[in-house]
């Protein structure tokens, strides 16, 4: 982060004022720090609005609960080019259209619709829950009991080491036991401009995702502001799996995952206040 201003910098002195080339930068947004001021007034790096706009919000298109179509279609794309590419398909199935040939390995829309779900926007997941899902399905159909055994078994291999310790352990403990616990629900509030070293690194291990900035609450006062986050797909359904399993012998496909709530609201504070921490900052 201390060395992405002095980037920004370089790209605007060496290569942004060369005619005929155009610079595009992709980035994870709340990650990324542009531009530093120096103490004359003036700044290090690209200024936003300004000398770089914002155009593209990849969200938009990958993310399902923010528009269905554009990231079934996203996916559909996706996937169609790699079966393409490895080159063993009949005539027939390539003259099929995406959405024919994706068809062909679901048993039914929904599946790949939950497998667009359980992937929260990020295609290397996606990836990676499909080929588990297949190798599952063996010479069958992949079905919406398949994704999910898929997504909870790609949760333990990629994802669940970066929290095994004790504060990031702590504070997920904390936020299921808030959010999971008493609401059944996997999408959370938190006040807006709130910085938690915590939080950070659990949207960078991608088991915490942001649906949306500084909105307010559905059912509270419109003044105060939040930022909006959810736990990842793959952890709800292994978590929720663990704890029914403990009393029933019940399986992944009997676990409903629920679309985002935005009415709990968490505040960091009583979390570092319990823990004796004095990480959070605003």
């Amino acid at each position: 982060m201390e060395l992405q201003p002095y980037l920004a910098d370089l790209l605007r002195r060496c290569v942004c004022n060369i005619p005929k080339i155009s610079v595009k930068i992709a980035a994870l947004e709340y990650r990324s720090n542009f531009r530093i001021s120096t103490e004359a007034g003036s700044y290090i790096g690209l200024e936003l609005g300004a000398e770089i706009t914002s155009i593209v919000n990849m969200d938009d298109y990958l993310v399902f609960e923010n528009d269905e179509k554009k990231a079934r279609d996203f996916y559909d794309a996706l996937f169609a080019k790699h079966i393409r590419a490895a080159g063993t398909l009949t005539p027939h199935l390539e003259r099929l259209s995406d959405q024919g040939l994706i068809k062909l390995l679901v048993t039914q829309k929904n599946a790949f619709d939950e497998l667009v779900l359980a992937a929260e926007g990020v295609p290397r997941d996606a990836i990676n829950i499909a080929s588990l899902a297949a190798q599952q399905a063996d010479d069958k159909k992949i079905s919406i009991p398949i994704i999910k055994r898929a997504s909870r078994q790609w949760y333990l291999t990629a994802k669940k080491t970066a929290v095994d310790n004790g504060n990031l352990q702590s504070l997920l403990n904390w936020i299921i036991d808030n959010v999971i616990g008493q609401r059944r629900a996997r999408a959370f509030l938190i006040p807006a401009g709130t910085r938690s070293s915590e939080i950070d690194a659990l949207f960078d291990a991608r088991v915490l995702h942001v649906i949306r900035r500084d909105i307010s609450q559905p059912d509270g006062n419109i003044t105060e502001r939040y930022d909006a986050f959810k736990l990842d797909y793959g952890c709800y359904v292994h978590l929720m799996s663990t704890r029914i399993s403990a009393t029933d012998e019940i399986s992944e496909s009997d676990i409903d995952v629920p679309s985002d709530d935005y009415r709990a609201v968490l505040n960091l504070t009583d979390f570092y206040a319990k823990a004796n921490g004095t990480k959070l900052t605003n």
